[in-house]
Parts: structure tokens; C-alpha cells; sequence
């Protein structure tokens, strides 16, 4: 089947990072016309007609009526309905803000139906596919690479050693939980290493007690605009990059974007040991792979002792993103 022409379906407003990750970056690549159908708010399905494709995220099929007669629109005029899935929201943890708030509560049924009516699934990783191959026989693994129109690689630099060292963590509210997990490590790093470091927090905030005994920065996310989002990270004064993740189905279902996105700042990083980073990183060569208290605990402290280390991991993870991760 030939693609010219591409429809799609969301109710954002503005490009979040799943309209760029997962649609607009590899479908410009692929040199596909990607139509936006939603048009102040308003649906507008009679532009399904000359599409090759249509496409629809997450829940947007909550508003279920509207969903309906896209796919009856679609289904009439034999146009193939895709439907992209970056993270697995049948399986939210207990304890996921998500979850809590119950902002899918609501959309879940309508989800479900979505994700047995498409023609095919697309989904950032294996983990994923495996779990919805049973819901739908057609998912297709499109991972998530780094777009150099958006992100322009940043040269990693030689830490002066006796410089204060600035440990930054970027994410949206729902990773504190994640931040949680790693709380403990994170404060026996700050008693062990006193006023010469510094943590940033950049979305998400701090473990309760950190700023208790160390130096903490916080800056909420102003905007799910992701062109926005890039520029505020790219302010931010860092040499060390955390991406941490508690080990549930959930998270073992994530892609590495952080990886790419700290690895173009030029910042070496270190990452949950689990299938989304394990992928990726080469746990002592272009980043460090930590699961429990005292892993974080001691490569946290080898990147805050040995800047040169920090240079040949930050270069080594630009040179793997180049060659294997880039749109």
C-alpha cells in the first residue's frame, strides 16, 4: 500500500511531544502529508475524502460519538484506520497521578473499543506490541527517534572539577512517583557530597525532604507545547541527567526519549535499568544503568567525582544517538 496522504485526528491544541514523536516527525520524513482534521476544536471528517490514511492517538475516541462516525466516514470510503498507542493506559499503576486524578477513567471503554476496531495499532516498542497483539493482530512497532529540526546536538564539555555539579531531572507530574523511588538515593548523594551540588527539577517536583538538605530548583512546566518545552530545557544549567523509572508493567512499556533528549543536550545520564533504557544504554559506556537505592547511589557518585568520565559517556551517547536514533 502507497501513503501520499495522511489524516489525523487530536484535540490538542498546540504539538505536544506525542503529535511530534510519534506523527509529524516520521511522517514528514517519510515524505507523507499529514492533514490535521480537528480544526478549532471542531472535527471536520469531510476532509477524511483523498486520504491513503486515517489516524488517531490515545483517547481520542472518549468523545465516542464523534469517533463513531469517523470510523463509519472512514469504513465507507475503504480508507484504513490507524490508531497509536505510546503508552500502555489499560495497565496505570495504583499510584499514578493519572490514575488518581482519573483523567482516562472516563475514556477507557471507548479506548478498548478503539484499540479492537483499527485496522492496526502502531506502538513505541516490542513490550507494547506484545501486550496489545492480543487485543488487535495488526501492531506495528514505529520506536521513537530524535528529530534534528527540533533538537540541534549540543557539544558535551569538560567539567572543571572543583565546579559545583548541577543533577537535572525532566518530566511531566506524572514521574513522582519515579522520582520517589529513587528519593532515598538521591538524599544520601546530597548528604554525601553537601553544598557543591545542585538539583533541578524541571516539570515534575522534588522528593519530599531533598530540599531539606540540599540545594533544589524547581521549575513547573509552563506549557504542553513541545517547541516551548525545548527551549525552556535547553536553559537549564546542568552536567548530570537522572531518568529514573519504578520497575511495573506501565513503565517497562516507555520508550528511551529521554535518553535521546539528554544525550543531544550533550549530558551524560543516568537511567532506570529497565527495558525502556536498556535498550539504549550501555550501562558504563554511553550512560549508567541503576535499579535499586545504592546502584543510584554509587554511579551518581562516580559521574559527580569524575567530570571525565561525564565527557567520554555524554560523547559516546551523541555518537549512538547519531548513528541509530535519529529520525
Amino acid at each position: 500500500m502507497s501513503i501520499a496522504r495522511a489524516v489525523f485526528f487530536s484535540y490538542n491544541s498546540v504539538d505536544t511531544a506525542l503529535e511530534l514523536y510519534r506523527f509529524h516527525s516520521p511522517l514528514k520524513a517519510a515524505g507523507i502529508e499529514l492533514v490535521q482534521v480537528v480544526v478549532n476544536g471542531e472535527v471536520k471528517p469531510e476532509l477524511i475524502e483523498g486520504a491513503d490514511l486515517v489516524c488517531f492517538q490515545r483517547d481520542f475516541s472518549r468523545c465516542f460519538k464523534t469517533f463513531q462516525s469517523i470510523l463509519t466516514e472512514a469504513r465507507a470510503r475503504q480508507i484504513p484506520v490507524l490508531m497509536d498507542l505510546d503508552d500502555d493506559l489499560l495497565s496505570l499503576p495504583p499510584d499514578h497521578p493519572d490514575r488518581l486524578a482519573g483523567d482516562f477513567a472516563d475514556s477507557l471503554p471507548a479506548l478498548l473499543h478503539a484499540v479492537l476496531s483499527a485496522d492496526a495499532l502502531s506502538v513505541a516498542t516490542p513490550e507494547l506490541k506484545q501486550k496489545y497483539e492480543a487485543l488487535n493482530p495488526h501492531v506495528i512497532v514505529l520506536p521513537n527517534y530524535l528529530d534534528t529540526e527540533i533538537w540541534q546536538f549540543r557539544q558535551p564539555v569538560l567539567r572543571m572539577k572543583a565546579a559545583p555539579v548541577n543533577i537535572l531531572f525532566m518530566g511531566t507530574p506524572t514521574h513522582i512517583p519515579d522520582l520517589n523511588g529513587i528519593a532515598e538515593a538521591l538524599r544520601g548523594t546530597a548528604m554525601r557530597f553537601g553544598a557543591n551540588l545542585r538539583f533541578v527539577f524541571f516539570g515534575a517536583k522534588p522528593p519530599e525532604g531533598l530540599e531539606d538538605i540540599a540545594r533544589v530548583e524547581y521549575y513547573p512546566a509552563q506549557s504542553y507545547d513541545y517547541h516551548l518545552f525545548q527551549q525552556q530545557f535547553c536553559q537549564l544549567k546542568a552536567d548530570i541527567a537522572i531518568a529514573p523509572l519504578r520497575d511495573n508493567p506501565f513503565n517497562r512499556c516507555k520508550s528511551a526519549i529521554k535518553f535521546l533528549e539528554y544525550s543531544a543536550r550533550g549530558l551524560p545520564g543516568g537511567y532506570a535499568a529497565l527495558p525502556p533504557y536498556t535498550r539504549a544504554v550501555q550501562d558504563g559506556e554511553n550512560g549508567f544503568l541503576a535499579g535499586d537505592t545504592q546502584e543510584w547511589e554509587r554511579k551518581l557518585g562516580a559521574l559527580i567525582e569524575d567530570p571525565q568520565l561525564c565527557l567520554r559517556m555524554a560523547e559516546q551517547a551523541q555518537q549512538d544517538v547519531r548513528r541509530g536514533w535519529l529520525i
